[in-house]
Parts: structure tokens; sequence; C-alpha cells
């Protein structure tokens, strides 16, 4: 695993650590070098789409930083939702921490997994698992 990929995956975690989740994410456009860290914010505001992926992408734009082309880190897995949200704005490549399985162990998730969504897309979305899988993995134990 490169440094580069560790950088912002820890960047994602200091993100749900401080709003006390499980779940954070990074966009990075880099082209620009431009970057969203957010956070999940589901029990804040009370969205239910408010899943850290979803809120990165949804950041970029009020930012007017380009998805397309993007790069997504994120501490857990994206559901089915982020992992469509990402590739109808374009994300080249999804890295994650903890699996679907690991976060299924917390509560209830669906098992379609990220991999099976990013097949389906008419462009090449790149997924990578495991980056710093055990540090997310704890974000889950409180």
């Amino acid at each position: 695993m490169r440094a580069v990929e560790q950088k912002y995956m820890k960047a994602a975690i200091e993100a749900a650590q401080e709003a006390g989740t499980p779940y954070g994410a990074v966009l990075l456009q880099p082209e620009t070098g431009q970057k969203i860290v957010v956070a999940n914010s589901v029990k804040a505001d009370a969205d239910p789409t408010a899943h850290a992926e979803v809120n990165a992408l949804r950041e970029a734009g009020k930012q007017g930083i380009p998805a397309q082309g993007s790069v997504l880190f994120s501490t857990c897995e994206p559901c089915p939702m982020c992992a469509m949200a990402a590739v109808w704005a374009g994300v080249s490549h999804i890295y994650y921490g903890a699996t679907i399985d690991d976060a299924a162990q917390h509560g209830n998730q669906v098992r379609i997994y990220c991999r099976e969504v990013a097949e389906k897309a008419w462009y090449d979305l790149q997924v990578e698992g495991g980056v710093l899988r055990e540090e997310c993995r704890s974000l889950f134990v409180k």
C-alpha cells in the first residue's frame, strides 16, 4: 500500500473520530489537489442519505470541485447508495478500509458490495479495499 492512500485514509479516520462515527470520507481531485474531508452526519441531521461519501460529493459540488475523475477514500466500503453516487459523479477510484461485512457485525447492512456496483458502471471504476482496515474497523468499537 502506498503512503498516499494511507495519508488520505488517515484524514478520513480523523474526520470520523471527530464526528463520533465510524464513517469518514475524503474526496480528492488529483488534477488540482483539492480535497473534501467529511464524516457521516446521519445522526446529526436525520437525513438517511447523509453518508460520508455522499456528503463529500455534495460538498464538492457546493465548492465547485469537479467529482469527475476524483478519488474517494472511505473508512468503510461504500454501501450500494454511496457506490452508485460515486458512479454517477464519475469518481475514478474508490479506496476503503473496513468492509461491509465488518460493518454488518455492528449493525444493519445491505450486502451489495462496492465492487459489484463498480463492475456495472459504463466506465472503468477502480475499487481497492483494506486500506488501514484494522484502524477503520476499530472505529466501530466505542
